[in-house]
């Protein structure tokens, strides 16, 4: 391994960092393991733990990535995005002039992503129509909760919906069958769809 290394860093026609060849090995041997194993980077760790604490710094709308841009989900209530307009179903597909057709999933979200109080211009195409809108969003700290919706759906039965899985989810999760339980609950339906890990 350290030999194939050297022979890179000694022959390939550019500069290689040693760091990129040590990170390219590591992911292609996970890659052979299953589609669920995969290296972090030290950074990409960084951004892991953000979401999993369920804080970050961004417009407060939660995506899935598509070949043609993002498509959002849900949009958290008094943040940047629901200020904005911005509603479920409608597509991103540009930030800050930038396409977001076929982009790597990490690097189409992390362009949505700045300090606090930065602005980030989003074209975006509304559910049901054809045409690009263009808005300016600033950024702000948005607090993601893992657990949504909780609510009484037929007599003594409680539904809610598990949106994440990170280190609130517990604690959100006892707080809101204990809600439903005063309530009246007795049965609950517990959703995790299109959740990232449930």
């Amino acid at each position: 391994f350290t030999d194939a290394i050297e022979l890179v860093s000694e022959r390939y026609l550019r500069e290689v960092n040693p760091k990129d060849l040590l990170y390219g090995a590591i992911q292609g041997m996970l890659r052979i393991l299953d589609s669920d194993s995969q290296f972090l980077t030290p950074e990409e760790l960084r951004r892991l733990r953000m979401e999993t604490e369920g804080e970050f710094v961004g417009i407060g709308a939660k995506v899935n990535v598509r070949d043609d841009g993002l498509l959002i989900d849900y949009v958290l209530e008094s943040t940047p995005a629901s200020e904005a307009g911005l509603k479920t179903g409608d597509r991103i597909v540009s930030v800050d002039g930038k396409s977001l057709q076929q982009m790597p999933r990490n690097e189409a979200l992390e362009l949505l992503k700045g300090k606090p109080g930065s602005s980030v211009d989003v074209g975006m195409i509304p559910k049901g129509e054809e045409n690009i809108t263009n808005r300016k969003i600033s950024r702000a700290r948005v607090d993601i909760p893992h657990v949504k919706d909780a609510r009484i759906v037929a007599p003594k039965v409680g539904y809610l919906r598990i949106i994440e899985f990170g280190e609130k989810t517990r604690v959100e999760l006892i707080k809101a069958l204990a809600g439903l339980r005063r309530e009246g609950a007795n049965r609950f339906i517990l959703d995790v769809r299109d959740n990232p890990g449930g």
